[in-house]
């Protein structure tokens, strides 16, 4: 007899309490008055906060870092922090934005694809991925792109404002 690694999960008592919870209603109504669920909510949550984790140890690691020199950690730290910002910002924009395009790219889809039995499912995918694509995009693409000038024009000004010290004057 085989015990299915997915058959024990998803019998646990603590994953069952997590499922009926997410599929229940948090009290709040969308836009057509159609009652969001937690799992709904939780979509829009879960990007921006694992961009706040990551971000975190990136700047975590970058600062115990033995093999980055210490005069180019403040740039690497204020680097992460205007990645991890502007990706969150960016990531609320671009995922509201595909948000209104995927819903006509759903309404053709459901058009084209009358025949499809699983038509549902593939629906229910495409508006999960929408928040993952615009955070993903903007975290690894377009945020380092706008960070990295950004980034070597704040440690400037720190330096030149005399609120960062170089190791040129400690020295």
């Amino acid at each position: 007899m085989k015990v299915s690694i997915l058959t024990t999960i998803a019998k646990n008592k603590k994953v069952d309490r997590i499922v009926q919870w997410t599929a229940k209603d948090s009290g709040k109504l969308n836009k057509d008055n159609k009652p969001i669920t937690n799992l709904q909510t939780l979509k829009k949550i879960l990007p921006p906060v694992a961009v706040a984790w990551y971000t975190g140890f990136y700047i975590v690691n970058t600062a115990t870092s033995k093999k980055i020199p210490e005069e180019r950690k403040p740039i690497f730290i204020t680097n992460h922090i205007l990645t991890g910002i502007l990706g969150i910002a960016g990531g609320y924009v671009l995922s509201d934005g595909i948000d209104r395009f995927s819903k006509t790219l759903i309404n053709r889809f459901e058009k084209i694809n009358t025949q499809i039995s699983e038509k549902n499912i593939v629906i229910k995918g495409l508006n999960s991925m929408v928040p993952l694509f615009a955070y993903v995009f903007t975290v690894r693409f377009l945020a380092p792109i706008i960070a990295t000038p950004l980034a070597d024009k704040v440690y400037n000004f720190l330096v030149k404002n005399n609120l960062l010290k170089t190791e040129q004057d400690k020295k």
